[in-house]
């Protein structure tokens, strides 16, 4: 993210170390420190709707990652991204009911 403000010459405020992964599926282990890497439970045109409620700088991927397979796809090869800015004003964004995973709510 900082080389890409820097190429358009902007600074960020502060710096940002960590991703917003909004489809990943990545849980944290019983000890608190490592991760269990899985496929996405998502699936293609699954989407989610985000306001920013000031201007900001916004930089996005369609999960190029190809080492672990988190994609959902057994190629592990990135996948594309659809993206819809409006820059017009809205009156509400309909809110859809939250999703769980089947398996969290086996769990409960």
């Amino acid at each position: 993210m900082l080389v890409a403000m820097t190429n358009i010459h902007k600074e960020p405020p502060q710096p940002i170390f960590a991703s917003f992964n909004i489809f990943m599926n990545i849980a944290v282990l019983e000890d608190g420190r490592n991760l269990n890497t899985k496929p996405t439970l998502c699936q293609p045109s699954d989407y989610v709707t985000l306001r920013s409620e000031m201007n900001c700088y916004v930089a996005l991927s369609a999960c190029p990652q190809d080492i672990v397979p988190i994609q959902g796809r057994p190629d592990m090869q990135p996948q594309d991204i659809e993206i819809l800015i409006l820059d017009e004003s809205f009156s509400e964004i309909p809110i859809r009911q939250t999703w769980v995973s089947e398996q969290i709510q086996t769990n409960r």
